[in-house]
C-alpha cells in the first residue's frame, strides 16, 4: 500500500513513520514494524530504520505501552521482567500489537506486505504475536530475543509455521543466554523449516554485521 494512502492517525501505539528512501524496482508497498527492547524507545529505531535501508520498505517504529524511568530519560517496556504467559502487561502488549496489525490491514497494508523486527523484549513480541494471527506475515526478525518457552509448537497456527523468520543472537550475551535462544529457535525450526538462526561474537546489542546480513535476508524476500 502506497504510504500516501495510509492513515496512521488512529494507530493504537505511539509511533514514528520513516518512509522508504527509494522504491527501486518495487512498488513501495512493504511495511515494517520496529519493536524496541526494555527501557528503550522508538527514537533509537528511527536510526535503525535508516541503517537497514531496504528498498521499498516503509518503517513504523513503535513505543511499547508501559513507561519506565531510565534516570535522565524516559524508556518503555512491553512487559515486566517475568516471562509468564498470563502476565497482564505481556497480554496487553500483544493485544495492542495485534490491534496495530489489524488497523494497518484496514488501511490496506495486508499481512503479506508486513514485516516485524524486534530486539530483546521486542524480539519476543515479534515472535509471539504470530501465535495470535490468522495469516502469515511477510517476515519476522528477532534480534537477541528471550523466547517464550510455553508455546505448544505442534499446535501453532499457520502464521507461526509459514512466516519467514530470522533469529540471531550474540554468543557473549550476558543478559539473555545464547544457548537458551538457540534451543528455542531450533524447536521452532521443526515446525517452520524456513527459519534462519545466526550467531555472532558480541553481547546484548545490535551490530553492523548483523544488520548487513539481515538486509541480505530481507532483500531475498522483497
Amino acid at each position: 500500500m502506497n504510504p500516501n494512502n495510509v492513515n496512521l492517525e488512529n494507530l493504537p501505539l505511539d509511533y514514528s513513520f520513516i518512509p522508504a528512501v527509494n522504491k527501486g524496482m518495487t512498488d513501495g508497498s512493504r511495511w515494517m514494524l520496529l519493536l524496541h527492547g526494555r527501557g528503550d524507545s522508538k527514537a533509537s529505531y528511527e536510526i535503525l530504520a535508516k541503517e537497514i535501508n531496504v528498498t521499498g520498505v516503509n518503517f513504523l517504529a513503535l513505543n511499547a505501552p508501559f513507561s519506565m524511568s531510565m534516570g535522565f530519560m524516559e524508556g518503555f517496556s512491553w512487559y515486566d521482567l517475568h516471562h509468564d504467559k498470563n502476565e497482564a502487561a505481556y497480554l496487553k502488549s500483544l493485544h495492542l500489537l495485534k490491534q496495530c496489525i489489524q488497523y494497518l490491514d484496514q488501511q490496506g497494508v495486508t499481512a503479506e506486505d508486513l514485516f516485524i523486527l524486534g530486539f530483546s523484549q521486542g524480539g519476543r513480541m515479534a515472535l509471539d504475536i504470530l501465535h495470535h494471527l490468522d495469516k502469515p506475515l511477510a517476515g519476522v526478525m528477532a534480534l537477541s530475543p528471550r523466547m517464550s518457552e510455553f508455546h505448544e509448537l505442534e499446535k501453532a497456527p499457520t502464521a507461526v509455521k509459514a512466516t519467514p523468520t530470522y533469529i540471531c543472537h550474540g554468543l557473549q550475551d550476558s543478559i539473555i543466554p545464547h544457548k537458551d535462544t538457540k534451543r528455542e529457535a531450533m524447536a521452532l525450526k521443526k515446525v517452520n523449516p524456513s527459519l534462519s538462526f545466526k550467531s555472532y561474537d558480541f553481547g546484548h546489542e545490535i551490530d553492523i554485521m548483523e544488520i548487513i546480513e539481515l538486509r541480505d535476508w530481507l532483500n531475498e524476500l522483497i
